[in-house]
């Protein structure tokens, strides 16, 4: 009889097989999904479109405050949780010291006006699918961080909880 076998075996074992089972199904809609915008009425927003030129415009005018870029589509579940987290840190912060933009690389942009049927937590762009690719974006959710002078102080993908952008930001907001 194998180890796992063993360990499975018996009224123990069964309920421990039954304790981790209850933990994946508790767990995994969780890990799939969670907090995305809530949603009401339709939607007012408009989303503009922007294109290399457009991001390196924002990075220009954010100059004087910490500027978080979030690149994300609405297809992408691990995109809709982190769309929570930044509404949180939008929160957290001033205006003056912080902004947070999210570009989507969804294919069009009925695909924001479907998603977001109340007004965005944050500011949301449409770049588009070829955008990603302008800055070798290869996966999402993808964050970049400027610190108030313009310069690029973070940039990898992955989806970030409230606490890990929070230690990552304040240190640039201060300076």
């Amino acid at each position: 009889m194998t180890h796992a076998a063993r360990l499975f075996s018996g009224p123990a074992g069964r309920r421990l097989f039954l304790a981790l089972l209850l933990a994946v199904v508790v767990l995994f809609p969780a890990a799939c999904g969670g907090s995305e915008p809530p949603k009401k009425a339709q939607s007012q927003a408009s989303f503009a479109s922007l294109d290399e030129a457009g991001v390196k415009n924002l990075i220009a005018e954010s100059k004087g405050k910490v500027l978080l870029l979030c690149f994300w589509t609405t297809w992408c579940p691990s995109c809709r949780q982190e769309m929570g987290e930044l509404a949180k840190i939008r929160s957290a912060y001033k205006p003056e010291d912080l902004r947070v933009v999210a570009v989507s690389l969804d294919e069009n942009v009925g695909a924001l006006k479907s998603f977001f049927q109340s007004e965005p937590p944050v500011e949301v762009f449409f770049g588009g699918v070829g955008l990603g690719g302008v800055y070798g974006i290869e996966a999402i959710p993808h964050l970049m961080i400027f610190d108030r002078d313009g310069k690029q102080a973070f940039n990898k993908p992955g989806a970030y909880p409230f606490a890990m952008l929070d230690g990552i930001i304040a240190g640039l907001a201060k300076g």
